[in-house]
């Protein structure tokens, strides 16, 4: 995701603001998405939350976390990306292997609301990338902060 994320704001030209996130929103970004993979868990796996009420409320955390620390072409596409192809990696690996195992998927072999902590993720993930993309950039140019 990281070197995506660097391949994505280059494509897309992300503005330089962008580029350098502040250290909190970093670690808020960060902090948001670790909650909702724990809270995603705790709701589906010991509340047995209704999958549909589970799925809407953690694909609004998603939004929040995408609204609030990146609203960039390249998040968004990353975010999507790691929706789609997270899932399917996690698919093939509790179907094919028995590596990875879920204990109460409702959606073949995973479960239904995955795809929305992946794209929470996006965000974290993205402004982390370029936390320290930027940060290699100023120590191989002689700029260190």
């Amino acid at each position: 995701m990281s070197f995506l994320t660097v391949v994505m704001d280059e494509a897309f030209q992300t503005p330089c603001k962008k580029l350098q996130p502040a250290p909190p929103d970093v670690l808020k970004g960060i902090s948001l998405f670790s909650f909702q993979y724990y809270i995603s868990g705790v709701l589906a796996g010991v509340f047995l939350v209704n999958p549909v009420i589970l799925n809407v409320s953690l694909l609004g955390l998603a939004v929040v976390c995408y609204l609030r620390f990146d609203r960039t072409w390249a998040g968004l596409t990353v975010g999507v990306l790691t929706s789609i192809f997270g899932p399917i990696l996690e698919l093939l690996l509790t179907t094919y292997t028995e590596l990875y195992i879920y204990s109460s998927p409702d959606f073949y072999s995973v479960p239904s609301w995955i795809p929305w902590v992946y794209l929470c993720g996006g965000p974290a993930v993205c402004n982390l990338a370029r936390a320290q993309w930027q940060a290699l950039q100023d120590s191989t140019s002689g700029h260190e902060a």
